[in-house]
């Protein structure tokens, strides 16, 4: 049995996810890597919040102060009906005091600050095609044939996890909830200057 900071950590996925875990993993002694299917870099998306607790873990991976220096500082949020009158506004710099600040940036910049930081090897253009457990460590088969075996494999590769359907089948992918969120980027109107929602029936728009 190995020691735990001696075990052998494989991250499939080199998202947001995928890379703050690496540099968790990292900054806890162990010997991770991360691989990723894409073979470049692409734009990660439009924005994100990040309410106060996810400040507080990026502080406990010592980037708070990288993704602060990106994002916009959200001290409040108001909260519409759909005619836009005002239904309640609420102190989220007061609610989440002690915690941390609740942050809006681009995505790409978050994942920029976690890459820069990832503290572990990462390999692009890598898929996994097999994982085979015995009674020892777990033997995992990349796309280009060659093999390796990790104490540990944790899939941070998405919705259609490649390591999700290798470990319980293909009846185990992501199924429709109900809810659907359609994100675009667009000119932002001068009366909204913080972030605000207005909700409607079996609909939001934030």
């Amino acid at each position: 049995m190995r020691s735990p900071t001696s075990a052998r950590i494989l991250v499939v996925g080199a998202g947001i996810a995928g890379l703050g875990t690496a540099r968790a993993l990292a900054r806890a002694g162990f010997a991770a890597e991360v691989v990723e299917r894409q073979r470049t870099w692409q734009e990660a998306g439009a924005g994100i919040y990040l309410p106060g607790n996810a400040a507080r873990a990026l502080r406990a991976l010592d980037l708070e102060h990288a993704v602060v220096d990106k994002a916009v500082v959200i001290t409040s949020q108001r909260v519409c009906d759909h005619r836009g009158r005002l239904l309640v506004e609420v102190d989220v710099a007061g609610l989440w005091n002690g915690v941390g600040p609740c942050l809006a940036l681009q995505r790409a910049d978050l994942h920029a600050v976690l890459l820069e930081g990832a503290e572990v090897p990462i390999r692009m253009d890598v898929d996994v095609r097999g994982l085979h457990h015995g009674n020892g460590p777990l033997t995992v088969e990349f796309g280009g044939g060659d093999a390796a075996e990790y104490d540990l494999v944790i899939g941070a590769d998405g919705i259609h996890s490649s390591v999700r359907a290798l470990a319980f089948g293909s009846e185990a992918a992501a199924r429709p909830v109900g809810q659907v969120g359609w994100r675009f980027v667009a000119d932002c109107p001068t009366q909204v200057t913080t972030w605000s929602v207005m909700l409607g029936h079996r609909s939001a728009f934030l």
